[in-house]
């Protein structure tokens, strides 16, 4: 369990957590349209091997009113009950490189807390890029191409991969408070909506 007053536990990891990472963050919450970001992260745990190496308390960050934990209902006693999780873990590409994967819900409560943690261990061990994705929905026919909009500053990913360049005031998210931090923190971060 957390230390009292900590939103997060860390995991003992043999070897423990080289230097020098890139980190992507995935969290789920206000938008995911298509199941986007929650179908990367199904996928990204079944193909990469993640390995925890913090734990976020879901006590401190989850509104469980708001997204209740799933359970399964057999016939007469409840047979499972799945917590929601926001873990910090090592994980390994299809070529063996590792790369940190922050990856769960986004907090209801206690945001700058959360960043705090998060950069925190990003400048200890000095991660290289940040990239996060979230999706939005778009009021398009499904027979036009997807389309990317990147932000952050990491100028030759914004350029290459950007084809559309609002200036608009949406409803922030967490990973938009980290995206910000990160900048603030001139780290090399880029967001993929």
């Amino acid at each position: 369990m957390p230390i009292s007053g900590e939103i997060h536990e860390r995991v003992a990891r043999s070897g423990g957590v080289p230097s020098g990472l890139p980190l992507v963050i995935l969290l789920t919450g206000f938008t995911d349209a298509g199941s986007a970001v929650s179908g990367l992260i199904d996928h990204l745990g079944e193909t990469t091997a993640p390995e925890p190496v913090l734990v976020f308390d879901n006590d401190a960050l989850l509104d469980y009113r708001a997204r209740r934990p799933v359970l399964t209902f057999d016939q007469d006693h409840i047979a499972d009950l799945t917590p929601a999780r926001l873990e910090l873990s090592i994980a390994h590409d299809a070529l063996g490189r590792p790369f940190l994967l922050l990856a769960g819900y986004e907090p209801d409560f206690a945001w700058n807390a959360f960043a705090d943690v998060v950069l925190d261990f990003a400048a200890e061990h000095e991660v290289s890029t940040v990239t996060w994705v979230h999706a939005i929905a778009m009021p398009v026919p499904h027979t036009r191409p997807i389309g990317v909009t990147v932000s952050g500053n990491r100028a030759e990913l914004t350029a290459a991969h950007s084809v559309w360049r609002p200036r608009t005031q949406v409803p922030g998210t967490a990973g938009h408070l980290l995206e910000h931090r990160f900048v603030r923190a001139e780290r090399s971060v880029a967001s993929f909506v």
